[in-house]
């Protein structure tokens, strides 16, 4: 396997071949996972739904994941397949009461936040600026989480937590392989990678294809896990320098 170090500029040359992700948490807020489905069957670690309280969300560890839409079966097939040694944790946020969006998306953002998973991946987001949002990614950034996010799909839009400092905000292209990106350093959204016609699970069982940042940004979470198993104390600005570099498949 293909091994990096540091220097005083930061990362040397990267190998992701031979790594998997291996020992790597990654957080997965999104419409939650199908637990039963063959290809997930005993990849996810653990389940977990954010509910709305009286007066606020809270998130409950539950035994058994599902998904009304698969979303997140589909992003989580998306990372198990390219980063088959990371630990994916699920954290259901959307899918039944869209009204409820905000509240549960920033509970399950706090909950990965209590967890240490070292990269969250939000493939979900709102249209409008959210105080608490804003200052739920600042302590995640502060905690030195790698928070990896899709942009809205609508032209023109970006939506958050994708457009917050902090967060690496994901676009879709097309791309032969999925283990290519292309990076814009200094843009609101920095990366795009891989999001058109993506083979991947569907909840109740077999697959389907999907096109969306939404499954680009999965895309992006698990070569972090790749690189994060090659260097355990990588950060946010670590990934920025290593994706700033040309991709295997520009070079």
């Amino acid at each position: 396997m293909g091994g990096m170090g540091r220097t005083a500029r930061g990362i040397e040359t990267p190998d992701l071949c031979g790594a998997t992700g291996a020992g790597v948490g990654i957080g997965l807020i999104d419409t939650g996972v199908d637990s039963l489905h063959p290809d997930l069957r005993g990849r996810i670690a653990s389940h977990h739904e954010a509910q709305m309280g009286y007066c606020e969300a809270f998130v409950d560890e539950v035994a058994d994941g599902r998904d009304p839409n698969s979303h997140g079966t589909a992003c989580a097939g998306i990372i198990a397949r390219l980063s088959p040694g990371a630990s994916i944790h699920s954290v259901k946020v959307i899918g039944d009461h869209p009204r409820d969006a905000p509240e549960k998306l920033i509970a399950g953002l706090q909950f990965a936040i209590s967890k240490g998973w070292p990269i969250v991946n939000i493939s979900a987001g709102i249209s409008h600026p959210n105080e608490a949002l804003r200052e739920t990614v600042e302590q995640a950034v502060s905690d030195g989480i790698i928070l990896i996010a899709a942009k809205d799909n609508r032209p023109g839009k970006i939506g958050f937590p994708a457009a917050y400092p902090g967060v690496l905000g994901v676009d879709m292209d097309y791309f032969p392989d999925p283990l290519t990106w292309r990076y814009h350093p200094g843009a609101e959204v920095e990366v795009e990678a891989s999001g058109v016609y993506i083979h991947a699970p569907q909840a109740g069982g077999g697959q389907q294809f999907y096109t969306g940042t939404s499954f680009a940004s999965p895309h992006v979470a698990a070569i972090a896990a790749r690189l994060k198993e090659l260097v355990p104390d990588l950060d946010l600005q670590d990934f920025r320098e290593f994706l700033s570099r040309p991709a295997p498949a520009e070079v």
